[in-house]
């Protein structure tokens, strides 16, 4: 469920989440912003609507990372995506090394 408002006390947002407010979206906001709540939103109702039991923990973590917004294969803590980037870069134009496997992710080098 998306809220959308432009109430920002700490008890309305307690109180959305209480309801099943999964995304809390404050006014005023961009067209991107509102588009990228509703496809995380749709994605995580296909992935509940599949059916089958979570048999494992990174399942569960899959699930709600997609509503957060992370990637399933988060970076490790101190690691952002730009330095990761630049390092495979490196990598890659390094004559005589194998090449990197590429980050997971929509932002993923080509």
């Amino acid at each position: 469920m998306l809220a959308v408002t432009s109430a920002r006390d700490l008890a309305m947002v307690r109180a959305a989440v209480a309801l099943g407010v999964t995304h809390y979206l404050l006014q005023p906001f961009t067209l991107a912003a509102f588009r990228d709540k509703l496809e995380r939103y749709a994605e995580y109702r296909r992935q509940s609507l599949a059916g089958g039991a979570v048999a494992a923990q990174h399942e569960v973590d899959r699930r709600f990372a997609t509503l957060r917004g992370a990637d399933a294969d988060t970076l490790p803590k101190g690691l952002g995506a730009e330095t990761l980037d630049s390092v495979l870069a490196a990598l890659r134009a390094e004559p005589g090394c194998p090449p990197p496997r590429s980050r997971p992710g929509p932002a993923s080098p080509g």
